[in-house]
């Protein structure tokens, strides 16, 4: 006999900085069109992203800010939930799952906790926070994570039961992801691209959980091949020892280092080539924006790349932390065009095959329904 599910009314949704990304603008959409009321919370106070009215979203971060206390931000939550009266709680983020797990308790609301990350704390945090990722992880109502991945690092490596993990890979807007002929040459002409130049880009956050500095090394070699190759960089985060190292290495001819941009999906279909040399990701957007604007694309074998990517069809997959691998590649794709034409073209019709928002939506309705008490 199966158990009826109480209908979800209201999700109200804590993140530790900025919600002002695709995923949290495609799950409002997807709420709104299933008649779910939808709250957003960041902790740190940032920008209210300008797509919230469109989906009659709900927001709640006016009290909040990055200077106020962990006590203080838990009370300021308890007190939207009084307001708002959510069905259930969903939190991301390493603060947001905290303060989301606190308020959740204290008010008795379920809270499903949703990990972005998979082991970055054990490559650059401390026990403590390794610590509490496994509380929280364990003592949320369940956990949510973007791949497969992520969920044999909960089960394996943290001890977080199989029952209380659910996958749901991100779904995207491909709508967004369409940029026009005018978007990619402006972005051609803003970054300097010409067709004399072997155009690369990188797009990921300024942190050596990125493996940027993998990938100049590997430029470093390039340049004896391939003279007039470049490099732009760009992202959020401080990017100044990216610097002392492009100078170490007498490539500032060669390479652009530049903040983030609101034009990446266009930035990537007006480059060559884009490398994504990443060491820590549960599930990295970037790569299902680069195949699916027809970017040449090369990525780290880490994580849930080989759950996005088909490799040698629809980009490359190389060794995370080896440069040469990096470099190799870029030569073999440079010396087989048709290859690289090929994976420009199969990349887009495989990303918008799997990763819809349709679907993510449809999951993540499914798996709070379960729930709600």
């Amino acid at each position: 006999m199966s158990v009826k599910m109480k209908p979800l009314r209201r999700v109200l949704m804590i993140f530790s900085n900025s919600y002002d990304g695709a995923y949290p603008r495609d799950l409002a959409h997807g709420f709104f069109d299933a008649g779910i009321e939808i709250g957003f919370i960041s902790l740190s106070k940032a920008a209210v992203p300008q797509w919230i009215n469109n989906h009659s979203a709900k927001e709640f971060s006016a009290s909040f800010g990055a200077d106020i206390s962990l006590a203080r931000k838990v009370l300021r939550t308890i007190s939207v939930i009084r307001e708002f009266k959510p069905d259930i709680i969903q939190a991301h983020l390493f603060l947001g799952g905290i303060v989301g797990l606190i308020a959740g308790k204290i008010m008795g609301i379920p809270v499903i906790h949703t990990r972005h990350h998979i082991d970055e704390h054990y490559q650059s945090g401390t026990f403590v926070h390794r610590w509490i990722d496994r509380v929280v992880a364990k003592r949320s109502n369940h956990v949510v994570v973007c791949s497969t991945a992520a969920e044999r690092w909960l089960i394996d490596v943290e001890g977080v039961k199989e029952k209380h993990v659910t996958v749901i890979n991100q779904g995207f807007d491909f709508s967004y992801l369409s940029p026009s002929v005018e978007a990619i040459e402006k972005a051609k002409l803003d970054l300097g691209f010409s067709e004399e130049r072997l155009n690369i880009v990188c797009v990921a956050r300024y942190s050596k959980a990125k493996g940027q500095n993998y990938l100049l090394l590997a430029l470093a070699e390039l340049v004896k091949t391939i003279p007039n190759i470049s490099l732009t960089l760009m992202g959020p985060g401080e990017s100044q020892w990216l610097v002392k190292l492009v100078g170490e290495l007498g490539l500032e001819q060669n390479v652009l280092i530049l903040p983030s941009r609101d034009d990446v999906p266009a930035c990537i279909a007006a480059a060559d080539m884009t490398i994504h040399p990443s060491l820590a990701d549960s599930f990295s957007q970037l790569v299902i924006e680069a195949q699916a604007v027809g970017g040449l694309l090369i990525s780290s074998d880490i994580a849930a790349v080989r759950e996005q990517i088909i490799d040698g069809v629809t980009g490359v997959i190389v060794r995370p932390r080896d440069s040469q691998a990096i470099a190799n590649t870029v030569l073999y794709l440079v010396n087989n065009p048709d290859i690289a034409l090929s994976m420009r073209k199969n990349g887009p019709l495989h990303v918008r095959e799997k990763f819809t928002w349709q679907r993510m939506v449809d999951e993540e309705i499914t798996c709070l329904s379960r729930y709600v008490v």
